[in-house]
C-alpha cells in the first residue's frame, strides 16, 4: 500500500477515505481468493467489469457500518501533555461519520456523468475527421460547462479542466460502479 509511513514517535494514520480504499481493495484480494473457475482467465476480478467491482464496493459498505467503524477507527495524540495514546472515537463522532457517508455523493455522480460523456464522445465520433480535429481539451472543458453552468474560459487547454486519464480496458464501463 502506498500509505504515509509511520515515524519514530507515531504510527502511519490513514485518513476514512484511505481506509475505505483499502477495503476496496481487500474486497478484490478476497474475491480471487475465494474464486473457483475452471479458467484461469475468467477467475477473481477478470470478470465482465460490472461484476469486477461489486465484491470491492460491497466490502466498502462493509467499512461504514457503525460497529466496525468502530473498531478500526480512533484518535490517536502525541502530545507532551497527553502522553502516546490512542483512544476510540467518541460513539457520536462515529453516528456522525455514518451519517455523513453520502454528503458529496451528488458531486461524485456528477463527476461520473462527465467522464462517461467524455468518453463517449472521444470513442463514437461522426468521422475519422472529426476525431482528428477534435480539441480534447475544450470538448472536455465543454461538457463541464453543459453539466455544472461553469461560466469561466473553456476554449484553451491553459484554462480548462482536462486531466482526463485513458483507463486502458475500462472504457465507459470504468464509469458504471454500482452503489
Amino acid at each position: 500500500a502506498n500509505y504515509s509511513p509511520p515515524s519514530a514517535t507515531k504510527p502511519s494514520l490513514l485518513p476514512s477515505a484511505d481506509v475505505v480504499s483499502l477495503f476496496h481493495e481487500l474486497g478484490h484480494a478476497i474475491h480471487s481468493l475465494v474464486s473457483k473457475t475452471e479458467t484461469a482467465a475468467l477467475h477473481g476480478s477478470a470478470t465482465p467489469r460490472d461484476f469486477c467491482e461489486m465484491p470491492s464496493i460491497m466490502l466498502e459498505h462493509v467499512f461504514w457500518d457503525s460497529g466496525v467503524l468502530r473498531m478500526v477507527s480512533g484518535k490517536y495524540d502525541t502530545g507532551e501533555e497527553h502522553g502516546t495514546k490512542e483512544e476510540k472515537l467518541p460513539d457520536a463522532m462515529i453516528e456522525q461519520l455514518v451519517a455523513s457517508r453520502f454528503q458529496f455523493f451528488a458531486l461524485s455522480a456528477l463527476g461520473t456523468v462527465h467522464l462517461s460523456m467524455f468518453d463517449q464522445l472521444i470513442s463514437a465520433p461522426p468521422s475519422h475527421e472529426a476525431l482528428e480535429s477534435m480539441n480534447f481539451a475544450k470538448e472536455f472543458n465543454s461538457i463541464v460547462q453543459d453539466l455544472t453552468g461553469y461560466e469561466g474560459d473553456t476554449t484553451t487547454e491553459t484554462q480548462g479542466w482536462c486531466r482526463y486519464r485513458f483507463p486502458i480496458g475500462y472504457a465507459a464501463t470504468y464509469y458504471t460502479y454500482i452503489q
